[in-house]
């Protein structure tokens, strides 16, 4: 493996987890005491801030980075003359169509 495989590798699940910890911090320590009338309104804009700029950030960072890992790692080739990367391509198509469920939902509903 190249050296900027590994880094994009590394940087990826860094984030990802670096993501996921936030998230269930706020979820499991932040919110309850928000609810209980604990935590006042400042320190929970706050946090609600810096979540804000952690998700924002770990999105780019790990659609750059899975994007790089999927254009090295997949080719045409591999995803079409395998039964593993028909499933992929299939997955993806499937996950594509969520998206558009989802989209047009949303617009009949007035939201977009």
């Amino acid at each position: 493996m190249e050296p900027v495989e590994v880094t994009s590798y590394a940087v990826h699940s860094l984030f990802a987890g670096f993501w996921t910890g936030s998230v269930l911090f706020v979820s499991l320590a932040v919110l309850p005491l928000a609810r209980d009338g604990t935590l006042n309104a400042a320190p929970l804009s706050t946090i609600a801030g810096k979540l804000t700029t952690v998700s924002r950030t770990s999105a780019l960072v790990l659609f750059l980075t899975g994007g790089h890992m999927a254009g090295v790692r997949h080719t045409s080739e591999s995803l079409l003359n395998s039964q593993g990367g028909l499933f992929q391509v299939a997955s993806l198509l499937a996950a594509l169509l969520l998206v558009n469920a989802g989209l047009l939902s949303a617009a009949n509903l007035g939201f977009l």
